[in-house]
């Protein structure tokens, strides 16, 4: 008689493989799902600099869309009504109405440490320099430079008695990224 044996259950090799085969699997998910969730981060940093600098170029569209071609006074020394250079900007727009000289403002931009300072004086003219109201435009960046372009060149620097035709506000980000958009003045 023979005798049939019938085999229960898996042996140590098969139970070893399947562990190995699962093992393989959840590592490569794992890596998978790393990846996705360092790449989501980057995105959604990405983005929110792509709107911070969106707001701070509509800020600035707006100012120089209100550039008005008026100098200011210094105590008794005129200043221009535009003048600027490398990291720095400052000009007489329209803004808020206020009791003095009709709704006009000395409004700048500056770069600064780690970002770029938004600046509003609190008159038009004054006997001395007063300080500005400091705000900060956008964090993040590494550089803020300007540049003005008049009768077909760019220049580095700007102090004369007249506008020119347009600025190019020019950023570079933390990731060496460069931005810049130009503005048309005059």
């Amino acid at each position: 008689m023979d005798l049939v044996i019938k085999r229960r259950g898996f042996t140590l090799i098969e139970v070893l493989l399947a562990l190995l085969f699962v093992a393989v699997i959840a590592t490569i998910s794992l890596i998978a799902l790393n990846t996705m969730n360092r790449t989501s981060e980057l995105l959604h940093t990405e983005r929110e600099m792509l709107g911070e600098l969106s707001l701070f170029f509509a800020r600035m569209e707006h100012d120089m869309g209100n550039v008005v071609e008026r100098e200011w006074r210094l105590g008794n020394e005129i200043m221009p009504p535009m003048s600027g250079g490398g990291g720095e900007i400052t000009f007489v727009r329209f803004g808020e109405m206020k009791i003095d000289v009709g709704g006009l403002q000395r409004v700048g931009y500056s770069s600064a440490p780690g970002g770029a300072m938004y600046k509003v004086w609190p008159l038009l003219d004054s006997p001395n320099d007063q300080e500005p109201e400091v705000f900060t435009a956008i964090e993040g960046i590494v550089a803020l430079s300007f540049s003005f372009k008049y009768t077909g060149m760019w220049l580095d620097s700007w102090n004369e008695p007249y506008l020119p035709m347009a600025v190019k506000a020019t950023i570079v980000t933390t990731k060496g990224t460069t931005v810049w958009r130009v503005f048309d003045i005059q």
